[in-house]
């Protein structure tokens, strides 16, 4: 197992090895990623970016998460080597989402339980504006509409990285 990790923290990599498919239906992240409907920022090969487009989210909230969750349900039960390589792309998020919906300062929480490592990424206070609440929002990437589109591609706009190819489809 190694140190600080949980005897059963690769159960799910164990079964996908032994050939047993995942089921993305209950789980918002794996659905996104094998191509269900979500709104992209940005992607790496190590990483992706989602608009969290859950209701009870706080506008432009955005989570940050592997590409592969490597058997993990959760950040803290990663390997710091193997969280390090998803948490660098955090720092980008940020900005953008700052930058994007004018900000005074972002937030960003890693989760500390669930069923897919990711981190999220608040929008603080906007110029003017009331402060988001602190707290870990539900998440959610399936919904749809012009304001969703909107808000995904102003945030992207603010990207000094590497552009994701193709801004205009939010589907993989």
């Amino acid at each position: 197992w190694g140190p600080g990790r949980h005897p059963f923290a690769g159960w799910r990599a164990l079964a996908a090895a032994a050939g047993a498919s995942e089921d993305t239906s209950d789980c918002p992240f794996r659905a996104a990623l094998a191509g269900g409907q979500c709104y992209k920022l940005f992607e790496t090969p190590e990483a992706v970016a989602l608009l969290n487009t859950h209701p009870q989210a706080p506008r432009g909230s955005v989570v940050v998460l592997p590409r592969q969750s490597g058997g993990f349900a959760s950040i803290f039960e990663m390997p710091d080597e193997e969280a390090a390589v998803f948490v660098q792309h955090v720092p980008r998020a940020a900005k953008m989402v700052q930058e994007a919906l004018e900000a005074e300062s972002v937030c960003c929480l890693p989760q500390a339980e669930g069923e897919y490592p990711h981190v999220h990424v608040l929008p603080g206070r906007s110029q003017g504006g009331e402060a988001t609440e602190l707290g870990v929002p539900s998440v959610a990437f399936d919904s749809t509409g012009t304001q969703w589109e909107a808000l995904a591609a102003e945030i992207r706009a603010r990207d000094g990285g590497a552009r994701l190819a193709a801004v205009t489809e939010h589907r993989r």
